[in-house]
């Protein structure tokens, strides 16, 4: 066999075999962050609807402040979480927690979550990437949690 055909002989088996190597090392999942027990865990409201923590929103003709908020995902589908708000009505400052819980789910593919409030009986959405959730609202806006 002449030499330059058994260098294009060797150089096609050895592109077969990376190539057979390098698709048995991908897998079909191409980010594993958003796997269930990725997910799970604690993460703190940076901000709502668009606005850094604290943010205004109005509620039954009152202001409330959100100065805080967490949020916590369990591996069991289990979800909590907790706002701090700052309530002004008729002169009188108060701070509030208020907590909900209920059930989540991780809907593949794209590592959508819906979720189920258990205190209020309805259901949202939201999305998980990396150490980011964003949840959507009733109302359509979104709040943005992060590890």
């Amino acid at each position: 066999m002449p030499i330059l055909t058994s260098v294009h002989y060797d150089m096609r088996r050895f592109l077969a075999l990376f190539a057979l190597v390098a698709l048995g090392a991908c897998g079909t999942e191409i980010d594993q962050s958003t796997r269930p027990n990725n997910v799970a865990g604690v993460y703190h409201l940076v901000s709502l609807g668009g606005t850094v923590l604290p943010a205004t929103i109005r509620a039954d003709s009152v202001n409330l402040q959100v100065l805080e908020g967490t949020l916590t995902l369990g591996t069991d589908g289990s979800w909590e979480e907790t706002l701090s708000i700052n309530a002004q009505s008729a002169g009188v400052t108060q701070v509030q927690a208020v907590t909900t819980f209920g059930s989540w789910n991780n809907v593949r593919p794209n590592a959508y979550i819906s979720f189920f409030d258990r205190v209020n009986n309805y259901q949202f959405t939201g999305t998980a990437s990396g150490a980011t959730i964003v949840l959507t609202t009733v109302e359509g806006g979104e709040m943005i949690y992060r590890h």
